[in-house]
């Protein structure tokens, strides 16, 4: 259990040295940023639940900035490495990959940051060793 954490941890902090070290030049569509008041039009929910609904929101409006044109480099991360976060997609949440390739990069940040990621982590560990470290 722990050679796998460590394994995925080393893997990705080589994808991030080598990213930091090779020169790639990526450029989003100009018309893909938005502001933060088209970010919670667009994203924001109300599902009933207040308190879901409450920390959703807020955690939109903080993440907003990362769908404008000063952050393109970390969304177009979802890009570079497109077959992890695909792979990823479509064995923790049964989706496809032309489900993935539809959403914009700021929507595959929200998906991985908020439910494929968390489920990754609840699939493949126990709960305990997953959350030993925070008693």
């Amino acid at each position: 259990m722990r050679k796998k954490i460590t394994k995925v941890l080393l893997s990705l902090m080589v994808a991030l040295v080598c990213m930091c070290n090779c020169s790639i030049n990526v450029f989003a569509e100009p018309d893909s940023f938005m502001t933060k008041e088209e970010v919670m039009e667009k994203y924001s929910v109300d599902t009933g639940n207040t308190q879901a609904d409450e920390l959703f929101n807020t955690f939109l409006e903080h993440a907003s900035i990362m769908a404008s044109e000063d952050y393109d480099y970390f969304i177009d991360y979802y890009e570079i490495l497109a077959s992890y976060y695909q792979e990823r997609y479509v064995d923790y949440c049964n989706g496809t990959v032309e489900e993935w390739e539809s959403k914009e990069g700021f929507e595959q940040f929200l998906w991985d940051v908020l439910y494929v990621s968390p489920k990754q982590v609840i699939t493949d560990y126990s709960y305990d060793k997953v959350l030993a470290s925070f008693q």
